[in-house]
């Protein structure tokens, strides 16, 4: 299994950056944060607005949500509560599972992006 790497919100040019972590990137001048998912080397890369995305609601609190999405790859995960990003652990257990755990019940949204 594999652990993804915490979601950062920072402004443009700070860093360094972490390589294959999930940023929300402020320019300057900008008045949205932006999603960027770094590549090997640390560098940011912009996610599409337009990306197609999955999204699968969890409207009762667990402490665990199971995520089944038949895309056969380990795609980008956001995690939403009332429209807020919300941190947990994630782990691919494969290809097309995805666990997250919460410290405490949580309910919510998984946001996938292809």
């Amino acid at each position: 299994m594999e652990v993804f790497k915490a979601i950062k919100e920072i402004n443009l040019g700070e860093g360094p950056l972490e390589p294959n972590a999930l940023y929300f990137i402020k320019a300057p001048g900008d008045d949205a944060f932006r999603m960027h998912l770094t590549n090997t080397a640390g560098v940011p890369v912009p996610l599409e607005s337009d990306s197609a995305i999955l999204e699968f609601d969890f409207p009762v609190p667990m402490t665990e949500w199971l995520v089944n999405h038949s895309l056969n790859k380990k795609p980008l995960v956001t995690l939403l509560q009332d429209g807020n990003v919300i941190f947990s652990e994630i782990k691919y257990v494969s290809n097309d599972t995805i666990l997250i755990s919460h410290l405490n019940p949580q309910a919510g949204t998984v946001v996938l992006q292809k």
